[in-house]
């Protein structure tokens, strides 16, 4: 009696775990905070470079994981900034991934895995981390939907700004980043802003 009654459960779980792949992966438990202009994934990192490059923007997929701190200042404090918001909202197709998240997605060359082996496979090594895809083909001597850039870590807003806007223009054909850096923050300096506390 017992076994049959065992067996009974271990059908019903087989069955629960196969009927979970169907539900589409915008739809499956996810513990991220998604603020409401960034966009959700489908579940299929080459479907997300399409949409993007549709858009004329670029796919930024941002890795995070449960109990991150500096994810959560990320979110508290660069992201309540309007200026990096609209940055953001006007130039990237922004998909928030879970480094640590067992939900399934399909790589570009249509392997399906979880999102932490995605975030393995993209040497992905903490959170948060900003991997930017050249989907809106905006760097000319970058193959059109490879990785850009990537920002490992939290950075303050200046920084995380100054990072993006570099990546956006002209300048970074002829200007180092560093170079960059220093411009703009003599920029923010001369209108009284101080970088550090913006």
């Amino acid at each position: 009696m017992i076994h049959r009654f065992l067996s009974v459960i271990f059908v019903l779980c087989a069955a629960v775990v196969a009927h979970a792949d169907d539900i589409p992966f915008d739809q499956r438990p996810n513990w991220q905070k998604q603020e409401t202009w960034m966009d959700t994934s489908q579940g299929d990192v080459g479907i997300d470079l399409e949409l993007a490059a549709q858009e004329g923007k670029s796919l930024m997929l941002l890795w995070e994981q449960p109990g991150c701190v500096y994810c959560t200042r990320l979110h508290e404090k660069n992201f309540k900034n309007p200026v990096i918001r609209d940055l953001l909202n006007k130039n990237f197709r922004v998909v928030p991934l879970d480094m640590a998240g067992k939900r399934k997605v399909r790589a570009r060359d249509g392997t399906v895995m979880t999102e932490a082996q995605l975030a393995r496979r993209m040497k992905v090594t903490g959170a948060p981390t900003t991997v930017v895809f050249n989907s809106g083909g905006v760097l000319k001597d970058k193959d059109l939907r490879s990785v850009a850039f990537r920002m490992p870590g939290y950075l303050k807003s200046f920084h995380y700004f100054t990072v993006l806007a570099y990546f956006l223009s002209d300048q970074h054909e002829d200007l180092s980043l560093r170079e960059f850096t220093k411009l703009r923050a003599a920029e923010f300096r001369q209108r009284g802003v101080d970088p550090e506390r913006w």
